[in-house]
């Protein structure tokens, strides 16, 4: 119970302190963004990343090869671990909701929220 009710506060604190959108893609359709969750400034690969909804899920572009990407939902259960090989991948979502997309290469991670 106290888990859950920790992780309850620190989604609504990521509400609370999420910025506006940015991230998505250069046309701006489709783009469900909620907002970043953390950042980390000294490295710019991230800062291309780009993605849109598509029917089956999330497709993700300008992602740097060979990065780990994981799907997260709200109270933490992991969704897809994926380790990509190409710069765009599709991710498969089980249902419409909030989703934390982490991507992590060598030892920089970057956090994500997405609606899909």
């Amino acid at each position: 119970m106290k888990k859950t009710f920790t992780l309850f506060l620190l989604f609504i604190s990521l509400l609370a302190s999420a910025q506006a959108p940015t991230g998505g893609p250069a046309d701006g359709k489709n783009s469900k963004i909620v907002g970043e969750v953390s950042q980390n400034n000294d490295d710019q690969k991230f800062n291309l990343i780009s993605w849109s909804v598509v029917p089956e899920g999330i497709c993700v572009r300008n992602v740097p090869l060979n990065s780990r990407i994981k799907v997260l939902d709200l109270i933490g259960k992991q969704i897809l671990d994926i380790q990509n090989s190409s710069s765009e991948i599709t991710l498969n979502l089980p249902h419409k909701g909030i989703y934390l997309l982490q991507i992590r290469q060598s030892q920089e991670l970057k956090t994500f929220k997405v609606l899909f």
